[in-house]
């Protein structure tokens, strides 16, 4: 009951901070997330009445990873959240959206059951992958090479999804494979239900040791340059209530679990979901403070970015 109290009370709290000083705004904010882990930076908002005034109307338009692109060509949307590398190859393309900031920072684990697993177990091991085209091939390459890991690796390897490496590892729990949150904690509520343990290494930290530059990036923030330029006020407004949005996030895995439940964002259920949000490693920081974090990946595969490193017009200032 305290804890429920309590929650409540940062609730109204947070209400109160992000309704002031919005008396004067007005209009309309359009957003497009892809569903799973960055859906969850908006539930707040989600679920919460007109959280920056009764003049302002936000529309959230959750989608599959596949469609996000879409979010860029259309004119239908102001804000469009999307794998780094997306946004920089369409903005290389048509310029249309800035880079705002970044909103999570890595959910990628290397997991099995076998009661040597770890790091060093990695060497010469066949891994199950998936991500194969994206982001996430970048960073297991880059450090597959730094950590000497040369993986056994066939075509078949490569999974199309986290939810594949998921069915995979609950058939053959001693394999080893690439797995992302939530679908970890989905892996390890149903391996417990069987007695089996399973173990991780995390890409974030192995990535962090190896870089000193903290965790990479993944999902990000954009908004379209002719509305930022119309409507600056807004918009600004909108970046500060998704930061109160991911920490409250942070704050409440319990209760937002529910709303991803509510909201149908196509994760687990709420009593395993609470504990995989705390490793979706969502957080805010703003385009600038990721820039040198972001021309690093480019570098390790221009190709994924569409082989140009965007001006300095790209980053929203």
């Amino acid at each position: 009951m305290k804890k429920i109290f309590i929650t409540i009370v940062l609730t109204f709290i947070l209400l109160i901070n992000v309704s002031c000083n919005n008396e004067n705004l007005k209009g309309e904010i359009r957003v497009i997330t892809p569903n799973g882990a960055p859906a969850l930076a908006q539930a707040f908002i989600e679920d919460t009445k007109n959280p920056l005034g009764e003049n302002v109307v936000i529309n959230i338009d959750k989608v599959n990873a596949n469609q996000i692109a879409t979010g860029f060509t259309s004119n239908d949307y102001d804000f469009v959240i999307a794998p780094i590398n997306v946004g920089v190859k369409m903005y290389n393309t048509n310029e249309k959206f800035k880079y705002a900031g970044t909103i999570t920072f890595g959910n990628l684990y290397f997991a099995s059951a076998r009661s040597d697993f770890n790091l060093a177990v990695l060497k010469n091991e066949n891994i199950k992958l998936f991500g194969k085209g994206t982001i996430n091939e970048v960073i297991y390459n880059k450090l597959f090479e730094y950590y000497e890991i040369n993986p056994n690796i066939n075509e078949e390897d490569y999974l199309p999804s986290t939810a594949d490496t998921l069915s995979h590892l609950i058939l053959n729990p001693n394999d080893i494979a690439l797995i992302a949150e939530p679908s970890l904690a989905a892996l390890k509520a149903k391996s417990a239900l069987k007695g089996i343990e399973i173990k991780t290494v995390s890409l974030q930290d192995m990535w962090s040791d190896m870089t000193n530059m903290g965790s990479y990036l993944q999902a990000g923030l954009f908004v379209r340059i002719s509305y930022y330029e119309e409507n600056k006020a807004l918009a600004n407004k909108y970046i500060e209530l998704l930061k109160k949005s991911i920490k409250y996030c942070n704050d409440n895995n319990y209760e937002v679990s529910l709303l991803a439940e509510k909201y149908e964002y196509g994760m687990p259920e709420p009593s395993i979901l609470e504990n995989a949000i705390k490793n979706c490693n969502l957080d805010y920081k703003n385009a600038l403070d990721t820039k040198d974090t972001l021309e690093y990946i480019f570098n390790l595969d221009r190709s994924l970015f569409g082989g140009k490193l965007p001006d300095e017009a790209f980053y929203l200032q």
